[in-house]
């Protein structure tokens, strides 16, 4: 495995942990909207 092919996995990896962390606070954001209320969401498990 080179640097480069390294350096672009995590980079990758990074961008999807953002999409999700962007998606769970959208997410979040909708559920808080219907339900007139703020929630927790644990979505670590």
């Amino acid at each position: 495995m080179t640097k480069a092919g390294t350096d672009l996995n995590k980079k990758s990896l990074s961008t999807m942990e953002e999409l999700v962390s962007i998606c769970e606070t959208d997410l979040k954001a909708r559920v808080e909207k219907i339900a007139g209320r703020p929630i927790a969401l644990d979505m670590e498990g």
